[in-house]
């Protein structure tokens, strides 16, 4: 499966080219959205949250980052690669490490971003085989899982919302501080748990993306002709 998908595309989307494919080494199918003209050498998974499991797997557009780029507010100058789970399915880390290892060849870093449901799946990726993405993004998950003997020498982001009761990674936190681990817990004052969009643009988001060499923001409104 290789095929374009363009019907969710106005005419101000960031990015020109988003593709349906599927991952031999994990069984994923996945949506990928290349920028028009890509300048870094980092690819992004996103693992997308429960409402989106099951039926057509175009629904990972409909929440956090790839809803971002396809609406045309956001860009990014990375490829974004999205996985699908089927219904009632959750985040398997070993095949989510298998995904990762497949574009490993085209990209030589990796962002591993999750929310909600994904946001846990990152977290169980991290406590089962380690930081195997140079940045890892939690928004709003559960890290119950403290790591094993596994290599944990890259960054962990954790972001959750003030008023949402939901998240806990207190336990993978803990054991990444205890390890001299880097990583850092944001709270968004005022916010909830559907913090699946505004939580990319927090600053520490933002920065820890670009000392990566990725750009991430807000595209420029379009000029209005002169009179």
């Amino acid at each position: 499966m290789d095929d374009d998908i363009d019907t969710r595309l106005g005419p101000a989307a960031g990015h020109s080219r988003v593709q349906a494919k599927r991952d031999p080494c994990s069984g994923f199918s996945y949506l990928r959205v290349d920028p028009p003209r890509p300048a870094s050498q980092v690819g992004v998974v996103f693992l997308h949250g429960a409402g989106e499991r099951g039926g057509d797997p175009r629904r990972v557009l409909d929440y956090g980052l790839p809803a971002t780029l396809v609406s045309g507010t956001h860009a990014i100058d990375s490829p974004v690669c999205c996985p699908h789970l089927e219904a009632g399915e959750a985040w398997d880390p070993a095949s989510v490490a298998r995904f990762m290892a497949s574009l490993r060849g085209e990209f030589q870093r990796m962002v591993l971003c999750g929310y909600s449901l994904g946001g846990s799946g990152a977290c169980d990726v991290v406590a089962a085989f380690g930081t195997i993405a140079e940045l890892t993004i939690v928004l709003a998950g559960q890290g119950t899982h403290a790591p094993g003997d596994v290599p944990l020498d890259d960054r962990v982001l954790f972001i959750e919302g003030e008023h949402d009761d939901w998240p806990d990674t207190s336990v993978l936190r803990l054991a990444l501080a205890d390890r001299g681990r880097p990583c850092t817990h944001v709270i968004v004052a005022g916010a909830g748990h559907f913090i699946a969009e505004s939580a990319m643009e927090q600053e520490a988001v933002v920065a820890e993306l670009a000392a990566l060499g990725v750009t991430y923001g807000r595209r420029s409104p379009p000029e209005l002709p002169a009179d």
